[in-house]
């Protein structure tokens, strides 16, 4: 039951869920799409700004080469070197360029820069510059591909380094060309972050935002359908409230016809000697009464009593109620028991309307199942904090689960003869006294017939 009252609660409406997944695919999901593939693309743009920077470095390194030497064997030519052992035109180149690289990393200290010279096949100075003897390691040309295109490129960092949000190098390469030959190539590599501090923050604070956004959107959504549900409720009782009283008008003006065809079908009654006749009239007396039965109590639907409420001990209604019952219970073979209530329990209600309501339903669970063995109806009562709980369980064959939403619509019945108007007298004596009635079947079997009263 608790669980039923939360889903009431969170889902006022039968289109409540639906209303609620248009406000978070209208809501959530293009924010997450905008962050996801926008974020995709300011790393892309972040990676080209890289990209021209480390170009503009490659390019600062060749004009220094240009404009200093010349080329790599113009350089070693000046110096003597030209033709000496591959260490001794490592030594020179090293000691020449060196220093200008340490010059140009004043301005760019987070960014790794170097010349490679393919003819000595190592790298003949760099920044920063680890050791000496890494100047003499030997690199074959085949390990870089600005050799095979001539051109120059950029290695971006991997892709899944990208999707990571690790971070990765980027290296800029640019070949050095010396009468139309390709002499070496300079360098320039620089540690990017695909998502950085800033982004993720800001990444974050888009994502809260349309949290946020959405979850004040489906609270709003609750209350318009919250709204709108009672709206409804109240414009179906008001529009049921003026029907009623229209049908009870004429309900009310048909039982004078009924109560003079019957008077009139009884004289004749009286003055009919053929047996035949007398059990014809007899027939209609019946089914004139049925009429008036229907007719009265529609008209108790319709224009139910006003209640006199009082603090009435749970105890008393439900001893006097054993008293008119237990004769009848006993004639069709039902064992009724009634667990002892608290003395101290007491209901604030009418005493009359609520022992009423609790006949009609002993008597509906007494007729759930007729001369079968075993057959038990259970009164229990005990209290809720504020309410109070009567319960009328049966072991009978139980309600239909399709059933369970009509119990209480004035004319359904799945009796032969029943009028279909008990229950829904009962459920409206009920509410008028703050109270309310509900059925639902019991996973052992039969149904249970829940009344909540007001506590005194």
């Amino acid at each position: 039951m608790k669980s039923r009252s939360v889903r009431d609660f969170l889902f006022p409406s039968a289109i409540a869920w639906k209303a609620y997944a248009i406000v978070i695919a209208a809501s959530l999901i293009p924010t997450l799409l905008a962050v996801a593939l926008g974020g995709r693309k300011f790393g892309h743009a972040e990676i080209r700004g890289y990209e021209r920077e480390l170009y503009s470095i490659c390019r600062l390194l060749e004009v220094e080469l240009a404009s200093g030497y010349g080329s790599y064997s113009r350089l070693l030519e000046e110096r003597g070197s030209l033709g000496k052992p591959r260490e001794e035109q490592i030594r020179v180149l090293h000691v020449e360029l060196q220093p200008r690289l340490e010059t140009l990393s004043q301005a760019y200290p987070e960014v790794q820069f170097g010349y490679y010279a393919k003819g000595l096949r190592a790298q003949v100075a760099m920044y920063p510059l680890a050791d000496a003897g890494s100047i003499y390691r030997e690199l074959p040309p085949e390990e870089f591909s600005i050799y095979r295109t001539g051109r120059p490129e950029l290695l971006r960092p991997s892709g899944a380094e990208e999707s990571q949000g690790k971070g990765g190098m980027a290296v800029q390469t640019y070949p050095l060309y010396n009468s139309g030959e390709i002499a070496g190539h300079v360098w320039a590599g620089m540690r990017v972050k695909v998502m950085g501090p800033g982004r993720l923050y800001t990444a974050g604070s888009l994502v809260a935002l349309a949290i946020v956004t959405t979850a004040a959107l489906l609270v709003s959504s609750w209350h318009i359908m919250r709204g709108l549900g009672q709206w409804e409720q109240n414009y179906a009782f008001r529009r049921g409230a003026a029907a009623n009283r229209e049908a009870a008008a004429i309900v009310h003006e048909m039982r004078n016809p009924i109560a003079v065809s019957k008077g009139l079908v009884q004289l004749i009654l009286t003055q009919e000697a053929d047996m035949r006749k007398r059990m014809w009239l007899s027939n209609i007396v019946r089914q004139l009464d049925h009429m008036n039965s229907i007719a009265s109590d529609y008209l108790q639907y319709a224009r139910p009593r006003q209640p006199q409420a009082a603090d009435v001990s749970v105890q008393d209604i439900v001893g006097e109620l054993l008293e008119s019952v237990t004769p009848y219970v006993e004639e069709s073979g039902v064992m009724l028991k009634a667990s002892p209530a608290c003395e101290n329990l007491k209901a604030r209600c009418d005493r009359d309307q609520v022992r009423q309501v609790l006949l009609n339903l002993v008597q509906n669970a007494v007729e759930a199942a007729p001369g079968e063995p075993g057959h038990r109806v259970n009164i229990r009562s005990r209290a809720e904090g504020r309410r109070v709980i009567i319960e009328v369980a049966d072991n009978g064959p139980g309600i239909p689960e399709e059933n369970l939403s009509r119990v209480f619509t004035p004319f359904f019945t799945s009796k032969p003869r029943g009028t279909g108007l008990g229950l829904a007298i009962s459920k409206a004596l009920i509410e008028q006294q703050g109270g309310s009635l509900t059925a639902r079947s019991s996973p052992e079997g039969g149904a249970i017939l829940t009344l909540e009263l007001p506590r005194a």
